[in-house]
């Protein structure tokens, strides 16, 4: 990815590749989960996570249980956020409501926000390797999520993590799992009859818990399913 040069990115986290011992870890917690729950929303939170290249997105975060002993507790928030992961998508109403006291799932369509005109390309990840290690570098840029009502919010990408995929594009259809919050509508998204300068509904990451994203359909493959 060294070079890549995305119109218009910024830096949206930089991290080091988890090692073998962190895979292995997330892997044994995914195993019991599966066993535990093998057709509800645990093992639907598990479909996102497709390939160990996606699990590396969350392997060392509180998504899972980073603790090389975890207690019966984290254990327990762990089962309780990957049913997050495979919960029906909420609504932008509701979200907007429910405050960011626990992320949400909203899914929608993406898109450049107005007057965005650096490209279709929204976010990029990729491996890169120094003296120091090898590294997973996203970059990306802010964008609007639409659902199939036309409601919109804001996708704040900044610590955020891109699942199972290298790369989002206009038109791509996501899973978004952040914090509801509201930031000032300098894009113009809320349609408010005041136009610009009001609040809009944003998803972001926590002080913990970065934002995540999952593919669910490319916007050129119309024939592909969703996975849900």
């Amino acid at each position: 990815m060294q070079g890549s040069g995305m119109q218009g990115s910024g830096m949206i986290g930089r991290r080091r590749v988890p090692g073998a011992a962190a895979l292995d870890r997330a892997r044994l917690l995914l195993i019991d989960t599966a066993a535990r729950d093998p057709s509800g929303p645990l093992a639907a939170g598990l479909a996102h996570f497709d390939s160990w290249e996606s699990l590396a997105a969350i392997a060392e975060t509180p998504w899972l249980s980073p603790a090389r002993r975890p207690s019966a507790v984290a254990l327990r928030r762990a089962r309780h956020r990957l049913r997050l992961l495979g919960s029906a998508p909420s609504t932008f109403a509701a979200a907007a409501a429910a405050g960011s006291v626990e992320p949400v799932h909203l899914r929608g369509i993406c898109a450049p926000l107005p007057g965005d005109h650096a490209g279709d390309d929204l976010w990029r990840r990729g491996i890169v390797e120094d003296a120091a290690g090898r590294w997973v570098v996203d970059e990306g840029r802010d964008f609007a999520l639409t659902d199939g009502d036309g409601a919109t919010a804001l996708v704040r990408v900044a610590g955020g993590r891109l699942v199972n995929a290298a790369r989002l594009r206009r038109g791509d259809q996501v899973s978004v799992f952040g914090f509801a919050d509201e930031a000032p509508d300098l894009a113009g998204l809320a349609r408010s009859p005041h136009g610009r300068g009001g609040q809009t509904l944003a998803l972001r990451s926590g002080s913990e818990l970065p934002l995540l994203v999952s593919l669910l359909r490319r916007y050129d493959r119309v024939d592909d399913g969703s996975r849900q």
